[in-house]
């Protein structure tokens, strides 16, 4: 049997890099730096580092993070598993996004 659907909200803000072609996903006090590449008919995320504050946070400290994005029936999805080491799962989700013209 499947566990119940747990939703909850969280809020990201993405930037590109000014110093190198990244995109830079701020999460409450935690920084991730990406790049992007494009795979078939998405976009793999590559976590290239990370920083708590303006610390960075060691490589082997940030586990793995897998991402990945691509349009599917006029949508933006999506789908993250991000796990840490000797924690193991931090946080999965998926799910897509919809262009609402609000000029209607």
């Amino acid at each position: 049997m499947d566990a119940p659907l747990r939703v909850q909200c969280m809020r990201s803000t993405l930037r590109r890099t000014t110093h190198a072609p990244l995109l830079a996903e701020k999460l409450g006090l935690i920084t991730l730096r990406f790049a992007l590449n494009l795979d078939h008919e998405s976009i793999d995320w590559q976590l290239q580092s990370a920083r708590w504050v303006c610390l960075p946070i060691p490589r082997f400290l940030f586990g793995k993070v897998m991402a990945r994005c691509a349009s599917e029936n006029g949508r933006y999805t999506f789908q993250i598993d991000t796990r840490l080491p000797l924690i193991g799962r931090l946080v999965a989700y998926r799910g897509w996004l919809e262009i609402v013209d609000e000029r209607r």
